[in-house]
């Protein structure tokens, strides 16, 4: 039986490899138990899906990438239906957690 996930970090994203990275690094430093990550890539044609194998190897990170670009709003619906978690906090692919945030949401 596997641990229950109480929070999914969910990143949609879209052709944002080098913001993309930065957000996942804000993310990775402050992983509880309980807590996973997900990323949900929008067809991207840069770097993304090569940057992600890495992160995927080195880490812990639920990787999809959708076959073609499904639009934003889609891309997001995705998460969802992918998500273990009881909870979702959506990170943009252009935003960072700041130090302390994830705790935040078992208080």
């Amino acid at each position: 039986m596997g641990q229950k996930i109480i929070l999914t970090v969910a990143i949609p994203t879209y052709n944002r490899c080098h913001l993309l990275c930065q957000s996942l690094e804000s993310a990775l430093g402050q992983l509880e138990d309980g807590v996973e990550i997900l990323v949900s890539d929008n067809a991207s044609t840069d770097e993304t899906p090569k940057v992600m194998k890495k992160y995927c190897k080195e880490h812990k990170i639920r990787y999809y990438r959708n076959s073609k670009n499904l639009g934003m709003d889609k891309n997001f619906f995705n998460c969802f239906q992918k998500a273990n978690g009881e909870y979702i906090q959506f990170l943009s692919d252009d935003d960072i957690l700041l130090p302390g945030a994830i705790k935040k949401y078992y208080i």
